[in-house]
């Protein structure tokens, strides 16, 4: 089979082409066209989900009872 062309690589350089096409015509890199369309089909929007780092950014009823007790000592 010397020679022959794989179906598999018949549509990676189509998609390569086409991914260089869109970059292209939106002035950005193929790399981002493909992080653009995946985002697209794993969370629906161009842009993934933030991952929130740290802790989270609550207050407790305790707490709150805390500091209001705290507040009024002094």
């Amino acid at each position: 089979m010397i020679g022959c062309i794989s179906q598999f690589e018949i549509y990676s350089s189509s998609a390569a082409l086409v991914q260089r096409t869109i970059a292209a015509a939106a002035e950005c890199s193929p790399r981002s066209v493909t992080t653009i369309r995946s985002n697209l089909r794993q969370f629906g929007d161009t842009r993934a989900p933030s991952i929130g780092a740290g802790r989270p950014h609550s207050i407790t009823p305790l707490m709150l009872e805390a500091l209001c007790d705290h507040r009024t000592l002094m």
